[in-house]
């Protein structure tokens, strides 16, 4: 009589069956055209995702400049009427918060320029040609007074 073995004992006592099931499985092979496509429709979804923020948030800032004036020019009103030092400083402070809203108009401007010009490969390229001399303070200064010495350092 053969004995059985721990695991065979285990499984026996937790009612668990020992049988190796073999399953096949399909390896689906994607064509190139396949994730080509999918990553196109990812970058045009990436654009409208970034076209309709651009448009969201530069509605927003918008309609706060508007609301912005509109406030001010009551607070002035306030003011005007209270002659009170501290509703003056709230004047100054709208005033303040208003201007930089509008320039968060012209940055938003910029970025999305930055954005596009990025996409089309244009501007973003930097070259920068750095001329580097090697050498001591005394041959430095013989080439800038024009001594044509030739300087060879090995």
């Amino acid at each position: 009589m053969k004995t059985k073995s721990v695991d065979e004992r285990l499984n026996d006592f937790l009612g668990i069956e020992n049988e190796i099931k073999e399953t096949s499985q399909e390896l689906v092979v994607k064509a190139n055209n396949d994730i080509q496509e999918y990553q196109e429709e990812k970058d045009e979804q990436r654009q409208r995702d970034i076209e309709n923020d651009y448009d969201f948030h530069r509605h927003n800032l918008h309609d706060l400049v508007e609301k912005g004036q509109d406030t001010l020019n009551n607070l002035i009103e306030l003011a005007k009427q209270s002659e009170h030092p501290r509703a003056y400083e709230v004047v100054g402070q709208l005033m303040k918060t208003t201007g930089d809203l509008t320039k968060d108009l012209i940055e938003l401007q910029v970025t999305m320029n930055k954005i596009q010009n990025t996409k089309e490969g244009g501007p973003s390229k930097v070259v920068n040609n750095n001329a580097v001399f090697v050498g001591n303070t005394n041959d430095l200064l013989e080439v800038i007074k024009g001594k044509n010495r030739v300087i060879d350092h090995e």
